[in-house]
């Protein structure tokens, strides 16, 4: 099942993140506003499977396509943060050098990829406490740097 999701999704971005990426594009100063903002795309992702998780729903399934949303999302922001950290390379971030980054951001996607898995078990039935379980173990890898 969770197969069908991600052909769905991997169809629906192929259609509109180049769109996103245009309107949303980086320019010299726009660095951190950009970062901002994929980080509140992120933030939603997260938001609305709480919401759905809260209670079933006819919008349930909807959980797997907010996990996948965020494994993309994380890539976007990943991408962004390289950019930013080329073009503002004397900008403070919260992770101690390059190697800690890449430690976090593969923890994050670790987390995410676990949330996909354990959200489509779920939908087929499966228990609600692994994919809360899961959430927390998203948003511990979030705090790592917020």
């Amino acid at each position: 099942m969770v197969g069908k999701y991600l052909k769905f999704f991997v169809l629906a971005a192929a259609l509109c993140l180049p769109a996103l990426s245009s309107s949303l594009s980086a320019t010299d100063g726009e660095e951190t506003t950009y970062v901002n903002k994929i980080g509140k795309i992120f933030s939603l992702h997260m938001q609305s499977i709480e919401q759905l998780m809260a209670e079933k729903s006819p919008f349930s399934e909807n959980v797997v396509r907010h996990a996948l949303g965020l494994l993309e999302t994380a890539s976007m922001l990943n991408h962004a943060v390289s950019v930013a950290k080329q073009k503002s390379p004397d900008s403070t971030w919260p992770w101690k050098d390059d190697a800690d980054y890449e430690r976090l951001f593969a923890a994050n996607t670790k987390a995410v990829r676990e949330l996909i898995k354990v959200a489509g078990i779920w939908l087929e039935g499966g228990e609600k406490a692994p994919v809360m379980q899961a959430v927390e173990g998203v948003k511990k890898t979030c705090n790592n740097c917020h």
